[in-house]
């Protein structure tokens, strides 16, 4: 990824500049990200890419979605026992 250029705000230059020594990075929440160096100051920079992805993230959404399923099924039982 180090051959794409990659532009990022550069807080102490105070404007947007090119990253060089690109690195993709994956947060602990499950977004992507990259970080690097400015090209002009040396700063390290750091850009929050858009959207979650990723194994964990996906983990995530299939135990919710089984959660749900349980719950729903869950709620069904007991209407009926209501109802009887």
């Amino acid at each position: 990824m180090s051959e794409e250029k990659m532009t990022a705000r550069c807080m102490k230059c105070k404007d947007t500049k090119e990253m060089k020594d690109v690195e993709e990075v994956t947060m602990k929440n499950g977004r992507q990200a990259v970080r690097g160096v400015c090209s002009e100051c040396g700063t390290k920079m750091f850009k929050i890419l858009g959207g979650k992805s990723g194994k964990k993230v996906d983990e995530e959404v299939e135990e919710k979605t089984e959660e749900t399923e349980g719950e729903a099924e869950e709620e069904d039982s007991e209407e009926d026992e209501e109802a009887a």
